[in-house]
């Protein structure tokens, strides 16, 4: 079961979200607006470390490998950040 809550954006864009939180007083549908705006940030950082850098392309099979690649990946990620 999902819940639907219309929000309107500042530019008044019509937008519909959808949310497992189904307890309407608390989690009321004025929150999501914002709510939404913070989590599509995480998101798209998400997408950058899946897609630019191939986060799922791994050099090793066991955990210390996927350890390395991972933090390797995150790293450079963070210094191409800081340089542009």
């Amino acid at each position: 079961t999902v819940r639907l809550i219309r929000d309107v954006t500042p530019s008044g864009r019509v937008r519909v979200l959808m949310t497992s939180l189904l307890e309407r007083e608390r989690y009321p549908a004025s929150a999501f607006g914002a709510l939404y705006h913070q989590r599509w940030r995480i998101e798209e950082a998400f997408k950058r470390l899946k897609h630019r850098l191939r986060l799922e392309a791994v050099t090793g099979l066991d955990y210390l490998a996927l350890q390395q690649d991972f933090g390797a990946k995150t790293v450079a990620d963070n210094l191409c950040t800081l340089l542009n």
